[in-house]
């Protein structure tokens, strides 16, 4: 461990270059042997990534699709008829502005494998980015290597950059966000690559990375701009005229073949490249947010999310030892960097420390200020997670250099095991729904607490686990059942068997069942202990539920009970529509007879008027009252032609209720008002 105390210096020898023996000088023979005894040495990081890679052949299967996956696909599709011809003209949409370089790929290999059943292309998509996912530990590894010439701590960075709970869920089914991470990584080792070497090849090459990461995401441009700041500074501190040609040579290959390369993989540019690019600019960079958002109780619209809404997410999200770690890391780096403003300067470790620190501070401040667009947690930012575990080294690097006494240390290093260890147990505890996960910074005991505090899941995933649930109560023949959005139960049923897809009907005539996951209708639903419908299998994480299957029409022994309620329900409504809505102490009761499955399928509207707007959640205050939309299905039955349902509601002082029945993309089908007066729930 003594090599954690090596002081700072240049990076400027072959070694520190990255180049091989022979491109320093070494003869063939002498550079293979050197080869081989790299490799012999690395059998840390391959036993490592073979491990991953094994385990992840054993999860694959347990993770669903989600809600962007089949658009993905159908994106690169589109994107691959145009450049081959298949189709004369590219979709004139805002979608032709979101970048392929990693989904057409995958389309590729899906044609050149010859995949047709769904469940063998979705299986082999979640494959594919999981591999590429660890592809990006191994760069991870790589650049901590060529920092510290120390491979435990090389190995520690692989580590931190898979073990992130989140990112690792997200590495089977999110082919946007993870593929940016890995590129981000992967070009973070080609930027120290570069600036090592100086020629403009490794420029050249750096510049065509920094392009297919733009594609990806525009964010790709904060280290764009980081590298070229480092080279500019270089030209003004070269010693002499060809030092300075040489790096600014390096810096125009750079820039053009970003450019170039950013170009050449957005196909809908290519007829029009100046004002393709103004408006991939303006779209990208300003991208509007129309989504609702559950962050501490409150619901946010449209992106109006408080300043500290990504960084609180991070901090929530992460693992406490590598949040901890990459802390020190940035402080001491930023720190070292204010004392060695002349070490700094030069292309030292700790220059390459700055600009990982500002790769991952930038974009956050950004964020912060300007209002851009962040929602789903922090995955839009999920890229940051590349530098701050490379930070998360320094800081274990700094402390075990600070640390004098071998007792300090070691006990440092037994605390790094013991962290990483933790994170795996917790992970495990958890699986497949480590995209849930949570840190103690947050309440993560109390019942319901973080679905009703935060979006909890936002893509559906457990869907998958829903429906097997569902086959497994009815192991023989079809059921059916009722879900408020069928199109991501019909794409979750994609990856099941093709025997299982064929028993399972979405919707029907007659649907026995409901689903419930909360994906987009917090803190209702049938976890609501005065609701009817009967809760038959439900999954949670931390206590809080990712989804219910509820009995949608039900028999005897229910029926009796759920006749009573319906007969008192329906003496004396206080609205009389479509449906008996009758007001009782604490919930709006909804009954209709007859009632067709049609009825209970629409999507509700309530708002609710307080007497006090003081009442309402803030995000609410502006609209003057308190929206409370709902599936039918998800709170009451069907019992012969009958339809009875019960909606809790608030605990405040109401003056006015508004109700109906709307159909999305045609308004309401009816809306009716009840003066209330004051009257509060008990």
């Amino acid at each position: 461990m003594a090599m954690l105390m090596r002081s700072e210096r240049p990076l400027a020898s072959a070694a520190g270059r990255g180049e091989t023996p022979q491109a320093a000088g070494a003869s063939p023979s002498r550079a293979l042997r050197g080869a081989r005894a790299s490799l012999r040495r690395s059998w840390g990081i391959l036993a490592a990534l073979a491990l991953f890679l094994a385990v992840g052949l054993v999860a694959l299967d347990d993770y669903g699709i989600t809600t962007d996956e089949g658009y993905q696909r159908t994106l690169a599709i589109r994107n691959l008829d145009y450049v081959l011809r298949a189709s004369d003209e590219f979709p004139q949409d805002h979608n032709k502005l979101y970048g392929v370089a990693f989904e057409a790929p995958l389309v590729l290999i899906e044609r050149a494998l010859g995949l047709r059943d769904s469940r063998a292309i979705y299986l082999s998509r979640h494959l594919l980015t999981h591999l590429f996912f660890l592809i990006g530990g191994l760069f991870a590894y790589l650049i901590a290597l060529r920092l510290f010439r120390n491979r435990l701590l090389a190995l520690l960075a692989t580590l931190l950059f898979l073990l992130h709970p989140r990112l690792y869920a997200h590495s089977f089914f999110n082919s946007k966000d993870i593929p940016f991470l890995v590129a981000f990584v992967v070009t973070l080792f080609l930027t120290h690559r570069a600036f090592g070497r100086g020629s403009v090849g490794a420029f050249a090459l750096l510049g065509a990375a920094t392009g297919i990461l733009m594609n990806l995401r525009i964010m790709g441009a904060v280290l764009l701009a980081c590298v070229l700041l480092a080279r500019l500074l270089d030209i003004q501190l070269a010693y002499g005229k060809e030092e300075r040609i040489r790096a600014s040579l390096g810096a125009t290959a750079f820039a053009l073949t970003a450019a170039l390369t950013t170009y050449a993989a957005l196909p809908f540019m290519w007829g029009h490249p100046l004002d393709g690019f103004r408006d991939w600019w303006a779209v990208s960079s300003a991208f509007p947010n129309l989504t609702t958002q559950l962050f501490g109780g409150e619901l946010f619209e449209r992106g109006d999310t408080p300043i500290h809404f990504a960084p609180t997410w991070f901090l929530i999200t992460t693992p406490p030892f590598a949040l901890s770690l990459g802390l020190i890391g940035m402080a001491a780096v930023c720190g070292r960097g204010a004392l060695r403003p002349i070490s700094a300067l030069g292309n030292t470790r700790l220059r390459f420390g700055l600009i990982l620190a500002a790769c991952f501070a930038a974009p956050l401040l950004a964020v912060m200020t300007q209002g851009s667009v962040v929602y789903n947690g922090w995955r839009l930012l999920y890229f940051l997670w590349a530098p701050f575990s490379l930070l998360a080294v320094f800081g274990l690097r700094w402390l075990g250099a600070a640390l004098r006494r071998p007792r300090l240390r070691g006990a440092l290093y037994g605390a790094t095991a013991a962290g990483l260890a933790a994170g795996i147990v917790s992970m495990a505890a958890i699986h497949p729904h480590q995209q849930v996960s949570f840190n103690f910074l947050v309440d993560r005991v109390a019942p319901e607490r973080l679905r009703t505090q935060y979006d909890f899941d936002y893509w559906g995933h457990p869907v998958r686990e829903a429906l097997e649930t569902l086959l497994e109560l009815h192991p023989v023949g079809q059921v059916s059942i009722e879900y408020g959005f069928q199109s991501l139960a019909a794409q979750s049923a994609l990856i099941l068997p093709p025997e299982d897809r064929k028993r399972i009907v979405i919707g029907g005539d007659n649907p026995r069942y409901s689903l419930t996951n909360y994906r987009r209708f917090w803190g209702s639903g049938p976890l609501t202990p005065e609701s009817y419908a009967p809760i038959l299998r439900e999954r949670k994480v931390y206590g809080s539920a990712l989804f219910a299957l509820t009995q949608f029409a039900v028999d005897e022994p229910f029926a009796d009970a759920y006749r009573a309620d319906y007969e008192e329900t329906a003496a004396q409504p206080d609205i009389r529509s479509e449906f008996d809505i009758r007001l009782a102490d604490d919930a709006l009761f909804y009954a209709k007879e007859p009632c067709s499955l049609d009825d209970a399928r629409r999507l509700w509207f309530l708002h609710i008027l307080p007497v006090s707007e003081d009442d309402l959640p803030p995000a609410r205050r502006e609209w003057g009252f308190d929206n409370l939309d709902f599936f039918f299905a998800a709170y009451g039955v069907t019992l012969d032609s009958a339809c009875i349902a019960r909606v809790p509601l608030p605990l405040y002082a109401i003056d006015v209720i508004e109700t109906g029945q709307f159909v999305r993309g045609e308004g309401p089908v009816w809306e009716e008002e009840l003066r209330v007066g004051g009257r509060a729930t008990p």
